[in-house]
């Protein structure tokens, strides 16, 4: 019997991201709609047993459904939503950065999940840039940048202090508006320069870092030779100066290297040595998703006011997460495509007993005896509008009847149900993807809660 072992690759990782996020813009050639619509929902306003430590999410099929029932709002979340992202690392003054190597695991965390080998940085012009020689391990002092129409031919900043950086993106305003913060770096969803250019731009040596400057080398009489299977030969002159080989700059990257070395030849020279790495598939900065190791998504949501009347503004909300394709009765049988849907029963009563009316969160029932024990129909109630005697309940179990009293349990209000409207959502519908339980969000009239989660893969 053989012994069989296998790894999911970072580039699975990625794809994985990728396929969540570009999902949401592909579309169906029969509906013309996304093949995949993704909402975020706010659910449950009944408190955790420990407020301050609300329980970790079950996945059993009773809380999946349980989840489902105290769903009190979805809204739709769009590409503009979502940013794939990788760990953030600041250029500081002093650090001593790691740097790429194409012969090492780039992204091995220690026991907490931080990453060993920080090899790139956001400067203070929120541009990123990957380390690919870090000067055999100095501090950083000469911060890498580049200004607008100054960006070199190979995207390499060599900066005084030794190191050599190569440019991968900006971050722009909105992006970080929305998607930067103290732990994470939003990667680009644009196409990338090189993108599809594997020819001209895999395999490529964009640097040279000298390990050794050796002694009695002159430039007249040193050159360099970049050895390995390739496409096109890549090209380096030696920078000597008072003997020693300072620097090593790469005249033509080459393409098609899987590795290399370097040669170094002088008739009078000694001792130099210096270290080559291949670029990633199709070059530096081809691909922020692979490049930098992403696994994680940033979703993120912002619920307004009522929303048009859609959601409470005088309630607490505890749990909240992602749906996928959702599917509304006037949807059916495709997917749910406005921008935000109440998940509520809404029930329009008479004025009645119980001037101050039904109160959040309080169970409100009919029953042929007026008893709960004997209730033909259950709900939470959500919130009451006593301007309008319009009550909207979550968590059902039945079906609320018109000419019939709706009692609350805890208030003992009763009312005559007028009418009712239930949810245009089908229930249940569409598939739980995320669940993230938290303290009390209090909303309010002029609030605005702008929601981020995580998505790990």
């Amino acid at each position: 019997m053989s012994a069989n072992t296998g790894i999911v690759t970072y580039g699975g990782y990625s794809n994985e991201v990728s396929q969540y996020y570009y999902s949401a813009i592909a579309q169906n050639p029969a509906t013309l709609q996304p093949e995949n619509t993704r909402y975020c929902f706010i659910s449950k306003v009944d408190p955790w047993p420990n407020e301050s430590a609300p329980p970790i999410p079950s996945l059993s099929e009773q809380n999946i459904k349980t989840v489902f029932k105290n769903m009190i709002a979805i809204k739709r979340v769009l590409p503009a939503d979502m940013r794939p992202l990788a760990d953030r690392f600041d250029w500081t003054l002093g650090q001593t950065y790691g740097q790429y190597q194409d012969n090492i695991n780039l992204f091995d965390r220690d026991g907490s999940g931080v990453l060993l080998n920080k090899f790139y940085a956001k400067n203070k012009y929120d541009q990123v840039f990957k380390c690919l020689w870090n000067n055999n391990g100095g501090a950083v002092s000469d911060e890498p940048h580049f200004l607008p129409g100054q960006m070199s031919s190979t995207n390499v900043f060599t900066g005084a202090d030794g190191y050599k950086w190569v440019y991968l993106y900006t971050i722009e305003g909105i992006t970080k508006q929305n998607f930067l913060d103290s732990k994470w770096l939003p990667l680009p969803t644009a196409n990338y320069p090189g993108l599809g250019t594997t020819s001209v731009n895999s395999g490529n040596i964009p640097i040279v870092g000298v390990i050794d400057g050796g002694a009695n080398y002159y430039q007249s009489n040193t050159v360099v030779n970049i050895i390995g299977t390739h496409i096109t030969p890549a090209k380096a002159t030696a920078v000597v100066s008072g003997g020693i080989i300072t620097d090593i700059i790469v005249t033509d990257p080459g393409s098609g290297y899987i590795s290399a070395t370097i040669q170094i030849v002088s008739s009078t020279g000694t001792g130099a040595n210096a270290i080559v790495y291949v670029s990633p598939i199709n070059g530096h900065g081809s691909d922020p998703f692979q490049e930098l190791g992403c696994r994680n998504m940033m979703v993120t949501q912002t619920f307004t006011g009522n929303e048009g009347g859609i959601i409470p503004t005088d309630i607490k909300y505890r749990q909240l997460g992602f749906i996928v394709n959702p599917v509304s009765k006037t949807s059916y049988p495709y997917q749910c495509q406005q921008e935000i849907y109440s998940l509520t029963t809404d029930i329009i009563v008479t004025t009645g007993t119980g001037s101050d009316g039904y109160i959040s969160d309080e169970v409100v029932f009919q029953s042929i005896d007026n008893t709960l024990a004997n209730a033909s129909f259950t709900a939470t109630c959500l919130s009451f509008g006593s301007s309008n005697n319009l009550v909207k309940l979550i968590n059902t179990s039945g079906t609320a009847n018109a000419n019939q009293l709706l009692i609350g349990d805890t208030s003992e209000t009763i009312r005559t149900v007028l009418f009712v409207s239930p949810s245009d959502v089908i229930p249940y519908s569409g598939y739980i993807t995320y669940i993230e339980n938290r303290q009390g969000i209090q909303r309010s009239v002029d609030g605005t809660e702008q929601v981020r989660l995580i998505v790990e893969f």
